[in-house]
């Protein structure tokens, strides 16, 4: 049996608190999820998650959202199937499925899921995240359940879980500092038998991202590896959930692009008050790269560029920027 992919892809949860220095510290006093919380994610195809490693930079930026979903926290107590998970402090539900979690001053654990049709509350919960925890910081638990879909099923399993990254990180609607990326290994099977012994064996690989003030994950990148069978995803947080996306480079460096609306040629203006690396590319509604327009070291002052919009089919496109480590963009339209 699978666990619901939503689960592996999004739901797990933990939260940490206001970053010391620039090397943030998961704890469970000011960040753990309530009930009534609700969250917006934009899902996107698989990429790769990159290297771990102190004060790094990961760039987004460019990924381009196929659908959204809506994870809705609530109170446990008030699901269908509440009364299995007694020790549950938040569920969540997205699309039919509840999955259940309880938070405590120790750490964030996984008590189990309600998805299609199986209810499969775990006897061993899985310890998702321990409190306090930092960079370099790692830990191993083991899980497990007894459920029945037809037969009696038996889950055995470990998690491993690390923290090993942390640094900034760039999303298509802007740049966010201090976050913090927590490495989670699951290894784990189903074992049953119908008329004769089968075992099915699960291997999971997931990536999150985690920002001081955010109750979610503000990115995640995960992969599950089925007897074979290789499930991926990845989403990314919603910018109204965000209080702290740090840098609006449009307004920073003045950037303008006139005439908007265009049909024929439109001018892209910016300042630097320091000499900055600069990335500017268009983007067409589907996230297609449509022309690069700049990608070098640039000076202090007033930068103009001209594009022939006449050669753009009629529509809507996105200016992204690049200032450095800092992300921006603006929309422009075609007639």
């Amino acid at each position: 049996m699978n666990k619901n992919l939503l689960i592996i892809f999004s739901f797990l949860i933990s939260i940490f608190a206001i970053p010391v220095k620039a090397q943030p510290t998961i704890t469970a006093a000011s960040f753990t999820p309530q009930a009534g919380e609700n969250f917006l994610v934009h899902i996107f195809p698989y990429q790769a998650a990159g290297i771990g490693g102190a004060g790094l930079t990961w760039d987004f930026s460019s990924v381009t959202a196929t659908s959204t979903a809506n994870m809705n926290h609530v109170d446990p107590v008030s699901t269908p199937s509440g009364a299995s998970f007694p020790d549950a402090t938040v569920s969540i539900s997205q699309g039919g499925a509840y999955s259940y979690f309880e938070g405590n001053a120790g750490g964030w654990y996984y008590d189990g899921v309600v998805a299609s049709g199986n209810l499969i509350p775990y006897s061993d919960a899985e310890k998702l995240m321990r409190f306090p925890f930092t960079y370099n910081d790692t830990y191993s638990d083991n899980f497990g359940a007894t459920f029945n879909s037809g037969v009696t099923i038996t889950r055995t399993g470990s998690v491993t879980v690390t923290a090993d990254a942390y640094g900034t990180l760039v999303l298509p609607y802007g740049t966010i500092n201090n976050v913090i990326r927590v490495k989670v290994i699951e290894n784990y099977n189903d074992s049953y038998t119908v008329t004769v012994p089968v075992t099915l064996n699960y291997a999971a690989t997931n990536y999150y991202w985690y920002k001081a003030d955010t109750h979610y994950p503000v990115l995640s990148i995960s992969s599950l590896d089925q007897d074979g069978t290789l499930y991926q995803g990845a989403t990314y947080l919603d910018q109204a959930h965000i209080s702290a996306v740090e840098e609006n480079i449009p307004n920073a460096i003045n950037l303008n692009v006139f005439p908007n609306p265009s049909s024929s040629v439109s001018t892209i203006s910016f300042d630097l008050v320091q000499p900055e690396k600069v990335v500017l590319s268009i983007y067409n509604s589907v996230g297609e790269l449509v022309e690069l327009i700049e990608q070098n070291q640039l000076g202090v002052g007033n930068h103009r560029y001209t594009i022939n919009t006449v050669n753009y089919a009629a529509g809507l496109y996105t200016l992204k920027v690049l200032v450095g480590d800092k992300a921006g963009m603006k929309k422009i339209s075609v007639l």
